[in-house]
């Protein structure tokens, strides 16, 4: 431990900032109202930034503030999911979808917003939230990460990880909070750019590689480590990819999971509630986790002989075709 190191990312001040022309082209040009609080939701759709939550945040937020309008930059697996939740509740006043977007764009949609909101599911620190301090906004986002080291009280608020419907509501009262108070979301945004300006700016961040980039060099002359062997580069590298592997294989699980509760409450509603559908589906994917391993592995011939069987399966359980 006393020969380690932290490097942080950092970001240019000078090219992330506050700019009120700016702010009010683009007010303008999005049609939002030159009083009405914006909070600007940055990121890929996908479930490690939690759309889902931050659509119910936004849905009992536009209930306590109805004036609050949400830019969402972005695109992602769970992009139509967003844009559907959001027409079903009748949204589209208080939303404006603008997919993906350039680095450029992304400059003049910070601009624009009052709050920075990025309910993730894991960071390390996102560069995003730099970004956002740097233009002056003020942070809610969630304690995960290394997120805490850059994101201070005074320049934001962290929601630590738990219940949905309960990080949901802690959300809710955070945003409403700086909503209803423009002083202290101002006064927020400055303390998080003076923040960013004090000890994240570029420069900083190549002097301090630099500066341990010359350490590493004396300690390995003055204090010199043993050597380690093929063998055991040998072992980690095999090591590394069967994390690599697990790693794959958790995430597939993971999205099987969320594809289960995708179809409980959307594709196959209706049989559910039936009481019809419901043990067909999970046993389908129960059996996919179970055998998809093998199935991958078979390979081949072995893989030519499971297709029909496989299909057959998701035909009968899933309903698909008839």
């Amino acid at each position: 431990a006393e020969r380690i190191r932290v490097c942080y990312t950092s970001i240019d001040p000078e090219v992330w900032k506050p700019d009120t022309e700016i702010r009010q082209a683009v007010r303008d040009e999005l049609e939002l109202d030159t009083q009405a609080p914006v909070i600007l939701y940055a990121g890929r759709i996908c479930p490690q930034k939690q759309p889902k939550v931050f659509a119910q945040t936004l849905l009992g937020l536009v209930k306590r503030t109805p004036p609050v309008v949400a830019l969402v930059a972005g695109d992602g697996p769970d992009f139509t999911w967003l844009q559907t939740f959001i027409r079903r509740q009748r949204l589209e006043q208080h939303v404006r979808l603008l997919g993906a977007v350039s680095r450029q764009r992304m400059q003049q949609l910070m601009a624009a917003s009052d709050v920075f909101f990025l309910p993730s599911q894991w960071e390390g620190i996102a560069l995003s939230v730099y970004e956002a301090m740097a233009c002056g906004l003020p942070v809610v986002g969630a304690d995960v990460g290394g997120q805490r080291e850059l994101v201070t009280p005074v320049c934001g608020t962290l929601i630590s990880p738990g219940a949905e419907a309960s990080e949901v509501e802690r959300y809710i009262e955070e945003l409403a909070r700086l909503i209803q108070d423009p002083s202290a979301r101002q006064a927020m945004g400055r303390a998080g750019r003076q923040r960013i300006g004090e000890g994240f700016q570029l420069d900083q961040m190549a002097e301090r590689m630099e500066a341990v980039i010359t350490e590493a060099t004396q300690l390995r002359q003055s204090q010199p480590r043993p050597q380690p062997g093929p063998g055991l580069g040998l072992a980690c590298a095999s090591q590394a990819v069967e994390y690599g592997r697990l790693s794959q294989l958790t995430d597939s699980l993971w999205q099987e999971r969320e594809a289960v509760r995708s179809a409980s409450s959307h594709a196959y509603q209706p049989e559910y509630q039936a009481g019809r559908a419901s043990w067909s589906v999970s046993a389908y994917f129960t059996l996919r986790r179970i055998f998809l391993p093998y199935y991958r592995a078979g390979g081949g011939r072995d893989k030519v002989r499971l297709q029909p069987v496989k299909t057959w399966l998701k035909r009968v359980l899933l309903r698909e075709g008839g």
